[in-house]
């Protein structure tokens, strides 16, 4: 996800002039989690090497619970994510940096379009 960052800035013109500040870090932590989890959530369950998977294994968890779980880590991922992107757009100092957080968000919306609308993970035919 955080190519996916780099691929925003780019394609909106607005190289953020430092990764390395906390808010810029947080919101691009934020953004990555929150693609990640939502490609987790998509995934077939067959597809152990996921979020879900993972808290499944390590918690003894149903399917059905570590999917709870991750959907409300995603949830609080988004209301982070909103709250980092709300506090870089009221910074006027950084112009650059409001507009990366737009392309984010922008991106991220599309992410989850897609995947609600993506065949990815639909079931394929063993059959020749």
């Amino acid at each position: 996800m955080v190519l996916a960052a780099m691929w925003c800035e780019l394609a909106e013109r607005c190289v953020t002039p430092d990764w390395t500040d906390p808010l810029v870090r947080s919101l691009v932590d934020a953004f990555s989690a929150i693609g990640c989890l939502t490609n987790d959530l998509a995934a077939d369950r067959t597809d152990t090497f996921t979020a879900v998977g993972a808290l499944a294994a390590a918690q003894g968890l149903t399917h059905r619970k570590a999917t709870v779980q991750v959907r409300a880590f995603l949830e609080a991922e988004e209301r982070r994510f909103w709250w980092l992107c709300t506090a870089v757009r009221d910074d006027d100092l950084a112009p650059a940096t409001g507009r990366f957080a737009r392309s984010l968000d922008d991106f991220r919306r599309a992410l989850a379009d897609w995947t609600r609308q993506s065949t990815r993970y639909a079931a394929t035919s063993t059959s020749c």
